[in-house]
């Protein structure tokens, strides 16, 4: 597909953007078309979530302008919202649909005009198609479907009691359901579980908008995205494809720019031995090839970022007894949310803990660090064990203390398996200057401070690792620095996580919370779970809204017949191509002999579902409009 193929609806121009005095954005270009769906990448602090900003009009650009489509419908998911904490669950969701509720409003409006007012039915005919577009004439089934999906809180709970997480749901909520010709998602996957996550993939490669997103979730990426954008080094550079393509593009462009760069300085090198050897009063010839010489050295070398150096603090050595859970049961009033769990956990075990939201997962946490007492069976730690929690939604960092006095704690040493290292030369480590180390915590950017939450929270070791949702609000270069020093850790970890590359990378098991305290193991990656334990529940379905279309009559038209006829071809050869793969990836054998093709196995089996439904909902719409039954 060309993604420079539909028409251009948003643009930036010379776009120069700063931030507490510093270029964020330089001189930057981006045009959007219609249908691209396109993603943004960079490092945290790299400025996503200002070009986020921009796009949406909720900032102006200090330099260049922004041009979008003349009546371009913008929804915008931020990572911060204001909101109305006395507004209920449902008024909050409400407040995106208020546009189209008056369009229906209108059209049954106008409908009881046109017998008196045969002027009205161009009115009444614009408005019927518009509409269609929206998907909307059964809406408030459409926003209960959406709600369940992504779990969203009873709808009449007040916004103000909600957690952060239970928030961010909402607001998802509300920019799904309001279907705006642009759709812009600020790091949508925080917050989902994985059931969530597959629901909301299978929403937007059925959507008919445009879409612009950031996500850590690489997946997510490769699935959604047909483009995308990086901001690097306060500049703009584009790739076609998805995550996957990316990289290799990418790949391929550094080794050419390091390439080009050795050249350079080559030549750099030659140049300066002619120039030495020359002698002050120059001719022309020898003036212009000086000249050459200072152009060549004023050309910018290849840039690259640091990279973090994080190697996790170990603790004392694990000794026998690590963590024992015995028959351990804990639930509230009728609500089980463990019931008679066991686990010994061992040495180098990585267990990923998944499953939905508010279904206990955090209770296990805090079930082993011994801030809940289980209701039966006992919880049995080791003597030599010393956990590192990081609590899911942490605020970790007092704004006025300085990063240096903020990491320090009790001292400034830090120790690092057999040798000790200065607090400065540790913040190094997670690219921070000296410079930074004196600056207050307030004044770095919010990608500086989630690697400065990284570092306290590291700095202490420990021989277990208990992380809450740890991939959160982190850029993917630092998401995979993160996996590679937890792959290197020498103790044990237990890390919920709804993020499926992150476990796939990192996970020697998975515990899988699956309701009324119910928890099942499975040995091996979370693919490796999806295929062994829930292989028919791998891909969740999309639950099309059933359209209450339109009250108008018409005829299929030959091109529709020919369609009609050839549709149920079409299913039944993509259904069998379903349960094919279906049947390959239950097969034991794959993952032992042939592990590396499950994860495109996997792939095309959620596209090949994601196909069946769209065509069943095509014959759905088709059938309708030749039985005459548009309701």
């Amino acid at each position: 597909m060309d993604v420079f193929a539909g028409e251009p609806i948003l643009s930036l121009s010379g776009v120069t953007h700063r931030y507490s005095g510093r270029e964020i954005l330089h001189g930057v270009s981006l045009t959007v078309h219609r249908g691209n769906r396109l993603g943004l990448l960079g490092v945290n602090g790299a400025g996503k979530s200002t070009l986020l900003r921009l796009l949406s009009g909720q900032e102006a650009p200090d330099e260049g302008e922004v041009i979008r489509a003349r009546g371009l419908r913008i929804g915008f998911l931020s990572q911060e919202t204001a909101f109305d904490h006395e507004m209920t669950v449902r008024e909050g969701i409400e407040e995106g649909l208020a546009e189209t509720r008056a369009l229906l409003t209108s059209y049954r409006a106008l409908g009881e005009r046109i017998a008196e007012d045969p002027a009205a039915l161009a009115e009444h005919a614009r408005l019927q198609g518009e509409i269609d577009h929206r998907e909307a004439w059964d809406l408030d089934r459409e926003v209960e479907m959406v709600m369940s999906h992504l779990r969203v809180p009873p709808p009449e709970i007040p916004l103000g009691r909600l957690s952060g997480g239970e928030l961010r749901r909402v607001m998802l909520c509300r920019a799904l359901v309001a279907r705006p010709e642009l759709l812009i998602l600020d790091e949508p996957t925080n917050h989902l579980d994985a059931a969530s996550i597959e629901w909301l993939e299978n929403f937007l490669l059925n959507y008919r908008g445009t879409l612009i997103f950031v996500t850590h979730d690489r997946y997510f990426l490769d699935r959604i995205a047909d483009r995308m954008v990086e901001i690097d080094f306060g500049r703009l550079s584009e790739y076609v494809g998805n995550y996957t393509d990316y990289l290799g593009l990418k790949a391929d462009k550094m080794a050419s720019a390091a390439k080009t760069d050795l050249v350079r300085q080559h030549a750099i090198k030659r140049e300066l031995q002619w120039v030495r050897r020359q002698p002050k009063a120059r001719s022309t010839k020898q003036q212009a090839r000086l000249d050459r010489f200072q152009e060549m050295c004023d050309q910018s070398p290849l840039e690259v970022h640091g990279e973090l150096d994080l190697v996790i603090p170990t603790g004392p050595r694990l000794g026998g007894k690590i963590v024992n859970l015995k028959k351990v049961s804990k639930g509230y009033g009728d609500n089980f949310l463990l019931r008679e769990f066991e686990l010994e956990l061992g040495a180098g075990q990585r267990l990923g803990v998944i499953g939905p939201n508010g279904i206990g997962k955090t209770t296990l946490m805090r079930l082993i660090l011994g801030d809940l007492e289980p209701d039966e069976g006992s919880v049995e730690v080791g003597v030599n064990t010393r956990f590192v929690y990081a609590a899911q939604g942490r605020d970790l960092l007092d704004p006025e203390k300085t990063l240096l006095e903020e990491i320090a704690g009790e001292s400034e040493w830090v120790q690092l398996e057999d040798k000790q290292i200065t607090l400065r030369s540790y913040l190094k480590r997670f690219l921070f200057t000296d410079e930074q180390a004196n600056t207050p915590i307030k004044r770095l950017s919010g990608g500086e401070q989630n690697r400065a939450q990284l570092a306290k929270l590291l700095r202490t070791g420990g021989n277990v690792l208990l992380f809450d949702e740890p991939t959160n609000d982190l850029d993917l270069v630092t998401l995979r620095i993160l996996e590679d020093a937890l792959v290197d850790f020498k103790g044990c970890a237990l890390i919920v996580s709804h993020d499926r590359y992150f476990l796939n990378r990192v996970a020697t098991g998975i515990l899988a919370f699956e309701g009324d305290g119910k928890i099942v193991y499975s040995e091996g990656s979370y693919d490796r779970y999806l295929a062994n334990v829930k292989p028919l529940e791998r891909n969740v379905k999309v639950e099309k809204p059933r359209q209450t279309a339109a009250p108008k009559s018409r005829k299929l038209s030959f091109k529709e017949v020919k369609e009609l006829e050839e549709i149920e071809l079409r299913i039944e050869k993509d259904e069998q191509e379903v349960a094919l793969l279906e049947q390959n990836l239950e097969d034991p054998s794959l993952y032992a002999e042939r592990g590396e093709e499950v994860p495109l196995l996997i792939a095309r089996l959620d596209q090949a579902k994601v196909q069946v439904e769209e065509l069943y909902g095509r014959w759905q719409e088709l059938e309708a409009i030749r039985t005459g039954d548009r309701g």
